[in-house]
């Protein structure tokens, strides 16, 4: 009898936090336009306290590291990826792949499947408040990505090989019909893993 092994695996291609300085004790503040979109992020020291700079509003995004005082960089990946709301959140748009595996194995180590799901983008939200502490692995609070945001499911198996592509969010329920329609049986037998392998990207 085959002894099979999971895990999951989660690959993010890029980086999420922008490196733009490293002065010191300084912490990253973000610039806004009027409509409270990021259009950038600077490192303005007292210059920045008034919360304008060069006339534009500039609010606090990542503190300083508390132990080196060195600035971290802040959270923004270009023209129209962050927005700030009076509350104090920054949400952020990730335009970049997030992949999620299983790979099976049975009792010689042997692949004997793979199931995979590739979510073209994802989103995220933070507070200033949350970037105070000694690291910044957890600042992040998944949330759900735009409606257009595509994905990409496929199994491998000894069977053979099968994938899918969605232009845009699908429910679980649109999923299975379509997978049912296109007569998949390798992604059939694997429908509640891609499920939770996609994650928030599926619609309730």
């Amino acid at each position: 009898m085959k002894n099979k092994i999971k895990f999951i695996t989660l690959v993010v291609s890029g980086l999420l936090i922008l490196n733009v300085s490293t002065a010191n004790a300084d912490p990253t503040y973000a610039v806004l336009d009027e409509n409270n979109n990021v259009t950038n992020i600077i490192i303005c020291g007292a210059a920045c306290e008034t919360g304008t700079f060069g006339g534009q509003k500039v609010v606090l995004q990542v503190a300083a590291d508390p132990v080196t005082g060195e600035n971290r960089g802040g959270y923004w990946n270009g023209a129209g990826t962050a927005t700030y709301s009076q509350d104090g959140t920054f949400a952020v748009n990730r335009n970049i792949p997030i992949t999620r595996s299983e790979i099976e194995y049975d009792e010689n180590n042997n692949i004997i499947s793979a199931t995979t799901a590739t979510v073209n983008g994802s989103a995220y939200t933070f507070k200033y408040e949350d970037t105070l502490g000694n690291s910044l692995l957890n600042v992040e609070k998944e949330i759900e990505p735009k409606s257009s945001v595509g994905a990409t499911v496929s199994v491998t198996t000894t069977d053979g090989y099968e994938s899918l592509s969605f232009d845009e969010r699908k429910s679980f329920s649109e999923i299975s019909i379509e997978v049912a329609f296109r007569n998949l049986r390798l992604l059939s037998a694997k429908i509640n893993k891609l499920k939770e392998l996609l994650g928030i990207w599926v619609k309730p």
